[in-house]
């Protein structure tokens, strides 16, 4: 049959019920020819007549002749369901019961929540990798999933070899007798730009583990999480980690190793002395709050499970003090325990810590690397008593058989870990009250309420709060993180949400919301439970919780919740972000996507901040380099899915005064019916760091902070009591306004009267400042005079807001105004030949080294510096450059500098395309932030005064 002959049969059977069997039989006949790729329908005439008079005159009938598109590529495509976070596919096997575990949660006592903390790549994360290999049943248990970092579930993470989110894991451990207790555990980022994550952590837990890598000593970074875990009244616990580094890496004599970690402690405590902590927070071993630790040789002790072994050896019951002499100056000399010696140098060795646990360390593993298998396997099963090794074992790659054989050595990880923390450690029934009063706003608090925290009663009304947003595999929804701390989260329950904003007086940040589902959270999976009791930490769902809820949020009982109920404690900065980058579309009209995805952005950035510029542009801030790096990556791919452009790295700024205001300038209302007149002096440094750290009361009606600037700040006692507001912090902004007028020369009355917008107009003021437009820090404004109109429509809102906000600009404009730039601390750890070359790298950046010491042990030398943020962009990469990634280096913001020269000079010298002198740096950075902003021109006193005002001014020479 010919094609045409073909293609007329085939259309007279077209109105046949059987027509799609036939086209596929015949598509088959016509492609007969094995020599052709293409396959081709010719439609004659007759087909194109049956189309009209199917489809009318108005439909377009296209015939085409062959395939657009190649085989492969389906011609609609299926929906993209990426996924950004990795989850198991369904609820793992583990060691214990799921329901189980969930009915121990309702007995507070056997519950542990405890935060892990430590530096960059010091074992955490490997860690929590042994509890969960202990409780988890896996299939394939190798090397390499014993290194899967399994609370590393973001991609991101994943591909870049850092955690950057906090992850929780909910384990049910059991101690040496075989007791189980419910551990909630945060393993918390190690890298100082995402310390927004540890502090969320920290506010939910009742312990904290402080991680030390054994061969690297303490970072500086550790001094933050420090400052956050003891300002959160939690126990302090210390985990000397990587303990086969001793030995593997640096090769050091058990002598050397034990002096290398009693300086770590030393160094730990040292901090802590300086901090002001009490003897009874200090670590040592011999109290309980020290454990050791090797993920690589898959082992973990204490002074207390050490002597277990022993005690399991000789089948003797030792003393209780046995576990007590295992640390410190204490000897083993002719067959007794002995802090005396005639010769501390030559009985160094006999330390009952470098004979009883260092040296037995040192010879399983040297035993294991230089014995040959089968002497070996004889020496494991007759000298050691372990038969639980099978012989193909011993033949196995040396580190694999270290794993195996410290393992049955040792026994669990979970057991020594679990019988510390049972011990020494601290329930929710213990801390509760400590963790409610530290996420504490408002101290007066219904006495029930208190009462029920106090017992961590599960029948007790519900108070609860919310530490931060989980977000989903797809990042299309949030689960909110929530610990509670008195009665019980149900499921399919009805609360109240409250938010940050939340007041007796602004009460519209507040939600009646649903609890859809309550979970237990284990980072790769979620096990559904029907309720979360006092003294847990769970998640939530529920419709648009993660609409209402930004950050954090408080959740009362709807039944018993009253108006003046005060929120718990909302999110702070524990450092400021100062790193700035701005963002727009690729296309304007993807706008309303960028907007949706920076709101989703924020939520699981805590630390970031999110401002609109003068121009359009959105701005985010965040710590670091690395911060934005990670949220932008996320903002791309994850939220937003446009192209976005990205503006130079930029920094936020700071403005204030270097002297006292050098003339009066009374200040007028619009409608010339008030005025004010504000001098503007420089506030003590001391005092500025205080206010900004949260060390002082901020409630100007207390007499404690009056009290307070007496005794620790020196001012006199009617400076103390003229307090009047302080500086809007949450937009960094660290400043006093004080009322310094005199009843016989200004109306008090009126005055008071006009208090709430003065200090409107003085918190603008500070929030916004003269020079470009960046918040106002270290000044202290004093109102020395105000005439007030005794007419309310003349002496409104609008006019005295306005009036004080130019009042307060001309006060810091004729106080010598100063542009202040952030100052990162970098911290870089490398070899000792390589410090000249950092030395040099980061003075080209206007920064300085303070510090380049030798780590005891090894041939690394930590060198510390600062270099300011605007000039630190990329500096973590000429470093790796430099020393082929040999170094590490972090970069945390810690003070505020005065930038070079004078913002108000106009005659300094600003290159076009060139570097900028040093001296014109100020002018510079206030010229190009303006620009960025919109605003007009410099900044110039003339701007907030009368012309014949500013004439006289300038006469005098001192004003230009």
């Amino acid at each position: 049959m010919s094609t045409e002959e073909y293609d007329e049969e085939l259309c007279q059977r077209a109105s046949k019920e059987n027509l799609e069997e036939d086209i596929n039989s015949g598509v088959k006949n016509l492609t007969t020819n094995d020599e052709e790729e293409e396959k081709i329908i010719i439609h004659s005439k007759s087909s194109t007549d049956s189309s009209f008079q199917n489809f009318g005159p108005d439909v377009e009938t296209v015939y085409a002749t062959q395939d657009a598109l190649e085989p492969e590529i389906p011609i609609v495509e299926s929906l993209k369901n990426e996924k950004f976070t990795i989850e198991e596919e369904s609820l793992p096997k583990t060691t214990y019961s799921k329901q189980y575990l969930s009915d121990l949660l309702h007995i507070p006592s056997k519950i542990r929540n405890v935060s892990i903390c430590g530096g960059l790549q010091s074992g955490k994360t490997s860690f929590i990798d042994l509890l969960v290999d202990e409780t988890h049943l896996r299939d394939h248990k190798n090397n390499e999933n014993n290194n899967i970092k399994y609370t590393d579930n973001k991609v991101l993470e994943v591909e870049r070899g850092i955690s950057i989110h906090s992850s929780m894991m909910t384990l049910l451990l059991s101690n040496s007798k075989g007791n189980s207790i419910a551990f909630n555990v945060f393993d918390t980022p190690g890298h100082s730009s995402f310390i927004d994550d540890v502090n969320s952590s920290i506010n939910l837990s009742d312990n904290v583990i402080l991680v030390v890598d054994v061969a690297e000593d303490v970072p500086e970074s550790l001094s933050t999480v420090i400052n956050v875990a003891l300002s959160s009244n939690c126990k302090l616990f210390l985990m000397i980690s990587k303990l086969d580094r001793l030995f593997l890496e640096l090769r050091l004599t058990p002598l050397d190793a034990y002096y290398k970690i009693r300086k770590i402690i030393d160094n730990v405590n040292k901090y802590l002395k300086m901090k002001g902590a009490s003897d009874h927070i200090l670590f040592n071993p011999t109290r309980g709050n020290v454990f050791f630790e090797s993920a690589h040789l898959n082992c973990c002790f204490t002074l207390d499970s050490f002597a277990d072994i022993y005690r399991a050896k000789i089948h003797q019951d030792l003393s209780d003090t046995f576990s007590k002499s295992l640390w410190g100056d204490v000897y083993y000399l002719d067959g007794h325990f002995t802090t005396k010696t005639a010769n501390k140098i030559k009985s160094a060795n006999e330390r009952t810590f470098v004979k009883f646990i260092l040296e037995p360390i040192y010879k399983l593993a040297m035993m294991v690397l230089t014995m040959p298998a089968k002497k070996l396997e004889y020496y494991v099963r007759e000298k050691l008593g372990i038969h639980t090794i099978s012989h193909p074992q011993f033949k196995q790659d040396p580190s694999d058989v270290l794993r195996t054989l410290f393992k049955k050595y040792f026994g669990e990880t979970q057991c020594s870990f679990t019988d510390m923390i049972q011990s020494y450690g601290v329930s929710p029934i213990e801390n509760n009250i400590n963790a409610f009063q530290y996420n504490q706003t408002n101290l007066e608090f219904p006495e029930q309420s208190l009462s029920s925290v106090q017992k961590c009663d599960s029948s007790g009304p519900l108070i609860a709060k919310v530490s931060r947003l989980v977000n989903t595999s797809d990042g299309s929804r949030f689960y909110a993180e929530v610990r509670v701390f008195s009665g019980t989260l149900k499921s399919k329950s009805s609360v109240i949400l409250l938010g940050e904003t939340y007041s007796s007086e602004f009460n519209e940040d507040m939600k009646i919301q649903k609890i859809k589902k309550t979970f237990l959270n284990d980072t790769r999976y979620r096990i559904e439970v029907g309720e979360i009791p006092a003294g847990a930490i769970g998640l939530i769902s529920g419709h648009e919780i993660d609409t209402f809820i930004t950050r954090t949020a408080t959740i009362y009982d709807e039944d018993a919740f009253k108006p003046n109920f005060s929120i718990l404690k909302p999110f702070k900065h524990v450092i400021q972000p100062v790193f700035k980058v701005a963002v727009q579309p690729e296309n304007p009209s993807d706008m309303g996507s960028l907007i949706s995805g920076l709101k989703m952005i924020s939520r699981e950035y805590a630390g970031c901040e999110i401002t609109v510029e003068e121009g359009g542009d959105q701005a985010i801030s965040g710590y670091s380099e690395l911060y934005l790096d990670c949220l932008l990556h996320d903002l791309r791919k994850l939220y937003s899915n446009i192209d976005i452009k990205v503006s130079d790295p930029m920094t936020r700024f700071a403005e204030t005064c270097a002297d006292t205001s050098m003339v009066k300038l009374p200040t007028n209302s619009v409608n010339g019916h008030n005025s004010i007149t504000i001098i503007a002096e420089p506030l003590d440094e001391e005092l500025t760091n205080d206010i900004a750290s949260g060390k002082l009361p901020l409630d100007p009606k207390t007499r404690k902070l009056s009290k307070i600037l007496r005794k620790r700040y020196q001012w006199d006692s009617l400076a103390a009591r003229s307090v009047w507001a302080f500086g809007p912090l949450e937009n960094h902004s660290v400043s006093i306004l004080c009322d310094d007028t005199l009843p016989d020369e200004v109306d008090k009355e009126r005055l008071l009267f006009a208090r709430d917008s003065i200090i409107q107009g003085f918190r603008w003021a500070s929030r916004e400042g003269p020079l470009c437009e960046e918040p106002i820090r270290g000044v202290r404004f004093r109102i020395i005079d105000a005439d007030i109109s005794s007419d309310y429509n003349e002496a409104n809102g609008a006019q005295l807001i306005q009036m004080t906000r130019q009042a307060c600009y001309c006060a810091i404009m004729t106080a010598t105004p100063q542009l202040l730039e952030p100052v990162f601390k970098v911290d870089m750890t490398s070899n000792g030949s390589l410090g000249k070359s950092l030395s040099n790298i980061i003075s080209k950046r206007r920064g300085r080294v303070v510090s380049d010491k030798p780590v005891d042990g090894t041939q690394l030398f930590r060198i510390t510096g600062f270099v300011p943020v605007i000039d630190s962009v990329g500096l973590e990469t000429d470093i790796r450059l430099l020393t082929q990634g040999k170094a590490m280096c972090e970069m945390t913001f810690a003070k505020w500098q005065t930038a070079p020269g004078d913002p108000l000079d106009k005659s300094c010298y600003l290159p076009i395309l060139r570097p900028v002198p040093i001296a014109s740096l100020a002018r510079d950075f206030t010229l190009k932030t303006r620009k960025r902003k919109g605003l007009d021109g410099g900044p110039t006193l003339e701007n907030y005064v009368d012309h014949e005002t500013w004439e006289k001014l300038r006469a005098t020479n001192l004003f230009v």
